[in-house]
């Protein structure tokens, strides 16, 4: 295989630590996917021991608080595990399935899709290692970039990576979810955006 210059970006999808491949995981029985439990941290006050919206302090206040900022509601979630959301979103107005996961630090589009959106691939200079579900290992080098995301008539661009994706269209990660300071809200699977 390829190697590349820049930072490793090659991220373990059974520990979630960076430098190695699932199938180089020396680590033992550790929860993956729907079956990994995510660390609940108060945002309010930082314990690992609940989560904001039940704070003891505030569970009063939030059962009477109006929701301000756009709450995108999406379906079938609760297969995939509690950091990810799913949904029928426009991208260049065409519908796709959508999988928002905070596990990718990268976000893709299913080749085949990306042939249907009109935008050519633009070759970047880092080259990335990506490991598919079933452990094979693809190198890629190119992004579309411009690509006009629609949750409920807002228009956000995104830069997506072309891969061999099977069941979504596009997964959204971190990356974007930062850039846009969105927030998957776990409890009530939706991805809101300030």
């Amino acid at each position: 295989f390829n190697r590349h210059v820049s930072q490793c970006t090659i991220k373990c999808h059974k520990c979630g630590k960076v430098g190695h491949r699932a199938r180089y995981c020396k680590e033992r029985n550790v929860a993956t996917g729907a079956n990994a439990q995510p660390i609940l941290t108060c945002y309010d006050c930082v314990e690992q021991v609940h989560t904001r919206n039940r704070f003891p302090k505030k569970v009063k206040q939030e059962e009477t608080r109006e929701v301000h900022g756009g709450a995108y509601a999406i379906k079938d979630a609760e297969q995939q595990g509690l950091n990810v959301v799913t949904g029928m979103f426009l991208l260049n107005n065409r519908y796709a399935s959508v999988l928002f996961d905070l596990a990718f630090d990268r976000s893709f589009v299913d080749t085949r899709f990306s042939s249907m959106l009109d935008i050519d691939s633009v070759k970047i200079d880092a080259s990335y290692e990506v490991e598919l579900a079933d452990e094979r290992v693809v190198s890629m080098n190119t992004v579309l970039k411009g690509c006009t995301l629609n949750l409920v008539n807002h228009l956000f661009e995104i830069d997506l990576m072309p891969i061999e994706l099977g069941k979504f269209n596009v997964i959204i990660s971190i990356d974007w979810l930062v850039k846009h300071d969105a927030v998957i809200v776990c409890g009530k699977k939706v991805v809101c955006i300030p």
